[in-house]
């Protein structure tokens, strides 16, 4: 915890002494944010559910050479550990030189295409040129750092991983491109000191092209076709004797596959009041891209959102249609069908009163028809939420009422008693501002949810207070709360949560947070237990 704190005392240090030293140059310039935080746990009556104590820093600054030349900089760090994990201790730059080039180094994150890569975060380095209409993007670096294999809790390992990807292409205007991706991805095989059976290195190559075309105001279409081959073991033997392709680019052998991708959006908005948006997906059983944590793969999706406003904006109405199925070259014993359906409609009938109105339907079916692995589920959710607002009491109130009502439908003989339920919510919050920053909000709840099995039934009652000092450079909020669980027997919940903060002005901000569960159970079966939360934070802003 002493190597913590001297960290910590260092970063605001340095953070001081850099800021005061910068402002003073006109030529360098710096801008950021750096979060330090302290959170404490404790938990009697059961085990916990996290650590007990936890340090926290996070700095993002951005240093400006004659507002040409900017340097973004993150820092993370963090005492929390994870076996199967690396400690989150990371520190990236990613510095921007003039409007058309950016370099990064370290810890990164970019983005190539939809169908290549686009959420990992990199170790390694990169280039990205935008000089005038001209587009190319390089990164290079390790896309996953290998783990050891642990036989007593049943991890095979993970392999360290390379990946370098690459995009070239040329823009047209606004929203009118066209791009030509690369991503290659190989595990190595040497990372780890043994390697169970049933753990084989891998390799991956995908090629898209993605292009924009806007054709006029109204209407633009965006779309990307891929390709992608697959190695699923690079210990396998090789074919290269049938197949020449340069090593670097990839390595076939008889555990390699290749299959490909496609994405297509229509946007058609004639006019500002309407207008909708067509959406397809089109990904083979075999494709698949490591340049993406989980890209699912063997499936069509068909989606169409409308938009409309009317009464001069007063009425939005939205919604979507969709159906995915999977399957595509039949090579499965059933095909899983799902249709999705949405309306959400919301309006400001006064200036003081409006509602929403929130309607979903999700419908997944399997062709299959024994029914140990028939698959036949619908789920529904109603919402409707009326709100008004009034003066009254020497302040501001507003009232907002909600009804949701959501349930589960099986039609599978063998799983309907388990997966059938339904649920009824009905909740009220009231909340009063008054001009001396004094505010109370009260909020009551009541849930009611039938199985098969039984029923469980709760009842919630929430009153929040807060109120600014010392010139609103304190803020102080006192929440209480009380649940009554009832199922066989009836379960007691009480909350109690405390949150402040103080401004100190330039220098940032200090706050505070303490949350005390107590739950008492009347059953053997959901033990009592007393919890305690909370956390002290600085935060600052340059």
């Amino acid at each position: 915890m002493d190597k913590i704190k001297v960290l910590f005392s260092f970063l605001i240090f340095l953070l001081f002494v850099t800021t005061t030293s910068l402002s003073q140059n006109k030529v360098v310039s710096l801008k950021g944010s750096a979060n330090l935080s302290q959170n404490f746990y404790s938990v009697s009556g059961l085990e916990n559910r996290r650590p007990g104590s936890v340090s926290r820093a996070i700095m993002r600054f951005t240093v400006s050479v004659y507002d040409q030349i900017k340097i973004p900089f993150e820092i993370y760090f963090s005492t929390e550990k994870n076996r199967f994990s690396n400690p989150f201790n990371q520190f990236g730059i990613s510095p921007k030189i003039t409007d058309w080039l950016q370099l990064h180094g370290g810890y990164f994150s970019t983005n190539i295409s939809k169908l290549t890569f686009g959420d990992l975060r990199l170790y390694g380095g990169g280039i990205e040129l935008t000089p005038g209409n001209f587009r190319l993007k390089f990164i290079y670096g390790r896309s996953r750092k290998g783990i050891k294999p642990d036989s007593i809790r049943g991890f095979n390992g993970v392999f360290n991983q390379m990946l370098y990807a690459t995009s070239i292409g040329y823009s047209f205007g606004k929203k009118s491109f066209i791009n030509l991706n690369l991503m290659h991805a190989i595990d190595d095989s040497t990372s780890l000191p043994f390697v169970p059976l049933n753990n084989t290195p891998t390799e991956n190559l995908n090629v898209s092209l993605n292009f924009g075309i806007r054709f006029s105001k109204v209407i633009r279409v965006e779309g990307e076709a891929a390709i992608g081959a697959f190695t699923n073991n690079t210990r396998a033997d090789s074919i290269t004797a049938n197949i020449s392709m340069p090593s670097f680019l990839f390595n076939p052998n008889y555990s390699s596959q290749i299959d490909g991708a496609a994405i297509f959006s229509l946007f058609f908005n004639p006019s500002k009041n309407w207008g909708f948006s067509l959406n397809t997906k089109w990904i083979g059983p075999g494709y698949i891209t490591q340049g993406y944590a989980q890209l699912q793969n063997d499936l069509l999706e068909i989606n169409i959102a409308p938009k409309v406003h009317l009464f001069k904006r007063k009425m939005n109405l939205n919604g979507t249609l969709g159906y995915k199925f999977n399957n595509l070259r039949e090579n499965h014993i059933a095909t899983t069908k799902r249709m999705t359906a949405s309306i959400n409609l919301n309006y400001q009938i006064t200036p003081k009163f409006g509602f929403n109105f929130l309607y979903n339907f999700n419908k997944i079916k399997s062709s299959r028809v024994i029914d140990s692995i028939k698959i036949s589920n619908i789920f529904n959710l109603t919402s409707i939420t009326p709100r008004y607002m009034f003066n009254a009491f020497n302040g501001v109130n507003n009232i907002m009422l909600n009804y949701t009502h959501q349930n589960a439908i099986d039609e599978n003989p063998l799983t309907k008693a388990s997966v059938a339920y339904n649920t009824t919510n009905l909740s009220y919050i009231h909340s009063i501002y008054f001009k001396s920053t004094l505010n109370f909000t009260l909020n009551f709840l009541s849930s009611a949810t039938k199985l098969s099995i039984g029923s469980i039934n709760i009842l919630t009652l929430n009153g929040t207070v807060g109120h600014h000092f010392f010139n609103n450079k304190l803020s102080a909020s006192f929440g209480l709360g009380y649940n009554v669980i009832t199922k066989i027997k009836k379960d007691y919940q009480t909350l109690f949560q405390i949150n402040l903060s103080y401004s100190l002005n330039k220098w940032g901000t200090l706050s505070f947070n303490l949350t005390n569960n107590n739950f008492r159970a009347s059953t053997p079966y959901a033990p009592s237990y007393k919890e305690v939360n909370g956390s002290f934070q600085y935060s600052i802003s340059f």
